[in-house]
């Protein structure tokens, strides 16, 4: 429920920047996506580094811990190991 909440934010903030366009039911036709009031090309790009770069970190940790990554994507990945977040924690080392 959460990465969905998470997506829809994000579609707000880069709506408008790209030529997307979407079917109104109203008007029967399909129209140009306008600008949101949360639409922002910094917070937008801000948002995609972070993401990435914890992904990133994070299959650092799985390769550490000998696992294995199956499929990654733009906001999540799967892997073979169990008690992932649990793994992590317990293996700090600082």
């Amino acid at each position: 429920m959460y990465k969905e909440i998470g997506n829809s934010i994000y579609g707000s903030i880069v709506r408008d920047m790209s030529n997307k366009r979407k079917y109104n039911n109203k008007i029967k036709q399909t129209t140009q996506m306008k600008a949101h009031y949360l639409t922002n090309l910094i917070i937008a790009s801000w948002t995609i580094a972070y993401i990435r770069s914890v992904i990133g970190e994070c299959l650092n940790n799985v390769q550490n811990l000998g696992g294995l990554i199956v499929s990654v994507i733009t906001d999540s990945f799967i892997t073979n190991l169990e008690n992932l977040e649990d793994s992590i924690i317990s293996n700090i080392q600082c």
